[in-house]
């Protein structure tokens, strides 16, 4: 009997220092860690590496989540985390504030990245509005503006251009759209390209084409059509190599 009250005794002792830092009322706010909860349930970790939250499912050391507060400098992060059979954890969700220098939201791998208003898949720092790092596969792909090229040498991106009476377009004072096909390796000094220009004209229309070294440079080569006066700046044999202005065989 001695040892039943000393027992029951050590027992209330330990639960009114639980109930110093944890608050279970009928109403009202719960507070763990804190007999002052701001919320409807508020959890205070205390440290700053806290796992606040373990949600398990039919096993109870395994196969679990977690929520955990981390400060990284700047603001507290929040980590969801999912563990496997050993209970390993592996980091599937990052979460910050804004203008803490790191993504405000981090998938897995950096599968969807949002930073600083750019949204980035497979790469964390994404410099546009989206920045996918991989390929892309779609149904369809409409673009309402083409990109604006100031210097036609120093394109080094697929895509499509325009330009008006720019360095190094096939002809001055005009307008043109194209297309700009780079090599794998393309970077800012090394431009090797396939490119397509089309004269704004409805009456006159002219299509340039050529290839370019890794300089970016190359000579536009105009393809011959049906449409109004045509001309062609060099010499011109059929079935014949060409001697003087036109031969023929």
């Amino acid at each position: 009997m001695k040892y039943t009250l000393i027992l029951i005794a050590f027992l209330l002792f330990v639960f009114e220092i639980n109930a110093q830092t944890n608050t279970f009322p009928s109403s009202g706010n719960t507070g763990i860690g804190t007999t002052n909860p701001s919320g409807k349930l508020e959890i205070y970790g205390a440290n700053a590496n806290a796992t606040n939250l373990v949600l398990a499912a039919n096993y109870a050391d395994k196969f679990r989540w977690r929520l955990i507060n981390i400060d990284r400098g700047n603001a507290i992060d929040l980590d969801v985390t999912a563990s496997d059979v050993n209970d390993v954890q592996e980091t599937v969700l990052k979460l910050t504030r804004s203008n803490s220098g790191r993504p405000e939201f981090q998938l897995h791998d950096n599968t969807i990245v949002a930073n600083d208003g750019n949204v980035g898949i497979g790469t964390a720092t994404p410099s546009e509005k989206l920045q996918v790092s991989r390929n892309i596969l779609s149904d369809k792909l409409i673009l309402n503006d083409p990109n604006t090229t100031t210097d036609w040498n120093l394109n080094w991106q697929s895509g499509f251009y325009q330009s008006y009476d720019t360095t190094n377009a096939p002809e001055a004072n005009q307008w043109f759209w194209g297309i700009n096909m780079n090599h794998d390796a393309n970077n800012l000094s090394y431009r090797y390209n396939g490119q397509i220009a089309i004269r704004n004209s409805s009456t006159s229309p002219a299509m340039y084409f050529r290839s370019t070294d890794r300089y970016g440079s190359g000579t536009w080569a105009r393809i011959v059509n049906s449409v109004g006066n045509q001309y062609i700046s060099g010499k011109l044999g059929l079935g014949t190599t060409p001697m003087g202005a036109i031969n023929w065989q």
